[in-house]
């Protein structure tokens, strides 16, 4: 399972671009391809957005939010200055970031892997994008 954050689009229809779907390795396009559905291109929006495991966002949405959040949520258009100044001062905290560090587990043939600061940092950039896009667009910021 996986959480999707990335900015509501229901304000603006975000800028998409056509380009080479992967599935044209040999010339011909694959008819089931999840991506461009057998038309050899395939659409990509300027919309950012970030997936992560269910673990991972629900450390990085908590960090940012400081409280426990759930599975989806919605940051308002009007909070996105707050959780912007939350992402600056966590980013310049190696201390923050450090206490939301955890080692790779491994109980028989259940892997819980780890998460390191690096891996946080960018993270909380690639949210910061998403925030600053949607706050530039008057959209919310979600999450499912």
């Amino acid at each position: 399972m996986s959480i999707t954050i990335s900015s509501r689009t229901s304000n603006h229809e975000p800028t998409t671009t056509e380009k080479t779907c992967l599935c044209m390795y040999d010339g011909k396009p694959e008819q089931d391809c999840y991506f461009c559905n057998g038309r050899g291109v395939e659409t990509v929006s300027d919309a950012p957005e970030v997936n992560m495991s269910n673990q991972n966002a629900l450390t990085v949405l908590e960090m940012i939010l400081e409280t426990e959040p759930d599975y989806n949520g919605t940051i308002s258009n009007n909070d996105i200055p707050k959780y912007l100044r939350r992402i600056m001062f966590l980013k310049n905290t190696k201390k923050e970031i450090g206490k939301n560090t955890r080692e790779t587990e491994i109980d028989k043939n259940f892997f819980s892997m780890g998460i390191d600061e690096e891996y946080i940092s960018e993270r909380l950039g690639q949210v910061e994008n998403i925030l600053r896009y949607a706050q530039e667009h008057g959209e919310d910021v979600s999450w499912s």
